[in-house]
């Protein structure tokens, strides 16, 4: 439809959805025609490849099909399907594909437009309760998801603790005793079933008994069985829904540590009525969905600029994955479908369940032919998100000129000692006064990486990077912007 819009001047574009249920199967067929400029005989396998424009003279103002089409391709192959093409040159074009899809429950959905619309429109509750004694323990091996799940539960004042692996969990529990452990599945050396095994093992420690809540965003059909199955109490899906978790954690909760009444907590306003329209249109991204998940349009706007931040080092993790390491690549792109999906870039989610779901499979031919567009999808947000971020989300500073390269040096070493000790608050605020600086070609590259390692919490490499900037300052003293 896109393309269609971009390539029709006079006229107009029809999308046509129909379909039919034959036995056990569904049959979708999709359409799009169009009153474009239409594509001579000779350009119609063009389409096919990668990147090509066609007639790129005479339409060399209007943007190629790229990357959308080279996706819409890889997908429909993944779904035993092919795209058909008919066009007149001159006079249009019509682009169709079906889909067959196994029926796996005949119960009518009903109107899923009001339904989705009461969901959105009706996000609108009181946090009537505040648990200031209460301590929970969230353990989740990416940073954005532990930041989200503390700053949903702020206003109810409840004490939360994190941890960024399963080992670290067993750790903190041996000691301290947290009312609450909410758990992650998919993470790196230990998952959460097996570090759930563990704690049902460890004779001593302070969380006897204790409720363990599954968090997953794999919330498929059984999902809630199987985590009762194997032990958990509850399992909650991601992106979280704020509502749900503040019903389940009253419910959790000892009654003694819950106290209710009008001053114990906020109203929730219905943040997707009041502020959509003030976001700017970014490709690929569904505010509506997005806003799902956060109680504040600030809240949206501090996670999408960390997402901002991490897209880079999120994407060469993967690369490493690839080709060496077949579970820990679905462990990361399962992080960054979580990460996707909680801002509303539901259509990278997508792809990256894709590759998540083939790599479950050892399914390396569909790993292969979907992994590099993925990888230049996800970077594409580097530029889609990077005037929100820069103008529409953060305060504009003017940057500094480096006066005394010392300063540097000493931020970098207060950032050092605060990465050491994973004191995030403080090294969010010193990364903060070394971006306010500007710095040469290189340093600059630098010190962008050093805040997606911060952002992302990945500590060992941070320190790494801080050590690679300071021994470059103090070799060069290449800081200073080259004029």
């Amino acid at each position: 439809m896109t393309n269609a819009v971009k390539y029709t001047r006079e006229g107009g574009l029809t999308l046509t959805v129909d379909g039919a249920i034959e036995e056990e199967y569904a049959k979708f067929y999709f359409e799009v025609e169009d009153t474009g400029i239409g594509i001579k005989e000779e350009d119609l396998s063009k389409i096919f490849e990668r990147f090509e424009r066609i007639e790129v003279e005479k339409n060399r103002n209007i943007e190629g099909t790229g990357l959308g089409m080279s996706i819409t391709l890889q997908l429909l192959k993944l779904m035993d399907s092919k795209l058909n093409v008919d066009s007149v040159y001159g006079k249009g074009s019509k682009f169709s594909f079906e889909l067959v899809q196994k029926v796996i429950d005949k119960e009518p959905i009903g109107d899923l437009e009001e339904r989705i619309k009461n969901l959105s429109m009706q996000y609108s509750y009181d946090a009537t309760f505040i648990a200031s004694d209460a301590r929970l323990l969230v353990v989740d091996d990416n940073m954005m998801n532990r930041k989200v799940f503390s700053s949903l539960l702020k206003e109810t004042k409840v004490k939360i603790e994190e941890a960024e692996s399963g080992m670290e969990c067993l750790d903190m529990i041996k000691d301290t005793h947290y009312d609450i452990i909410f758990l992650d599945h998919m993470m790196p050396e230990m998952d959460g079933i097996e570090t759930l095994h563990r704690i049902k093992k460890m004779s001593d420690h302070a969380c006897q008994n204790v409720p363990i809540v599954a968090l997953t965003a794999n919330a498929i059909s059984g999902a809630k069985e199987m985590y009762l199955k194997e032990g958990f109490e509850e399992f909650l899906s991601k992106p979280i829904n704020p509502e749900r978790l503040e019903q389940m954690i009253v419910r959790l909760l000892p009654k003694n540590l819950v106290q209710y009444g009008a001053d114990s907590g906020y109203k929730r306003t219905n943040v997707v009525s009041e502020s959509i329209e003030e976001l700017p249109i970014v490709d690929g991204i569904d505010w509506n969905y997005g806003f799902l998940h956060f109680p504040t349009k600030e809240l949206l706007k501090e996670t999408v600029t960390d997402f901002y931040k991490a897209i880079t080092v999120e994407a060469n993790k993967l690369e490493q994955f690839f080709g060496t390491d077949w579970e820990q690549y679905r462990i990361k792109v399962h992080s960054m479908k979580s990460s996707a999906n909680m801002i509303g870039a539901i259509v990278l989610g997508g792809m990256a369940k894709v590759l998540e779901n083939a790599s479950a499979n050892t399914d390396i031919q569909t790993i292969e032919s979907l992994h590099p567009i993925f990888i230049k999808e996800w970077l594409s947000y580097t530029d889609k998100l990077k005037d929100f971020v820069l103008t529409g989300n953060l305060e504009i500073k003017e940057a500094k000129e480096i006066e005394d390269e010392n300063v540097i040096l000493a931020y970098l070493e207060m950032l050092r000692i605060a990465t050491d000790e994973q004191d995030m608050d403080e090294m969010d605020r010193v990364m903060a006064l070394l971006e306010e600086f500007t710095y040469s070609k290189e340093m600059q590259a630098g010190i962008e990486e050093l805040s997606s390692l911060i952002v992302n919490m990945d500590c060992d490499q941070a320190i790494e990077k801080i050590g690679e900037l300071a021994e470059q300052l103090r070799s060069n003293g290449n800081g200073r912007r080259e004029e």
